[in-house]
């Protein structure tokens, strides 16, 4: 029971789809289409800023992890001068 509308749509999503989109994707020029990267040296990059990009959130999460633990240390310090101080109704 799909409306008018969405059947509408759908068509148009295919209508889309079949146009040869090969013409669009060449270069504009012969200079463009000289200055390329090799796919090995591509793949080398990527990987190099996946790797450091992980390294730094990994790093990160250390340094916040560090910071908890000081931040529950100081708590729990703080917590154990408040209990063994003597009370006033005692």
């Amino acid at each position: 029971m799909r409306t008018f509308a969405s059947k509408l749509a759908g068509w148009a999503l295919l209508a889309v789809m079949a146009v040869p989109t090969t013409g669009w994707a060449q270069p504009a020029n012969k200079a463009a289409a000289e200055t390329t990267i090799p796919g090995g040296t591509l793949l080398i990059i990527s990987y190099g800023v996946l790797w450091v990009g992980l390294l730094a959130f990994i790093g990160y999460l250390g340094w916040r992890q560090r910071q908890l633990y000081d931040e529950l240390d100081d708590l729990e310090r703080r917590l154990e001068e408040t209990v063994d101080e003597p009370s006033i109704d005692e």
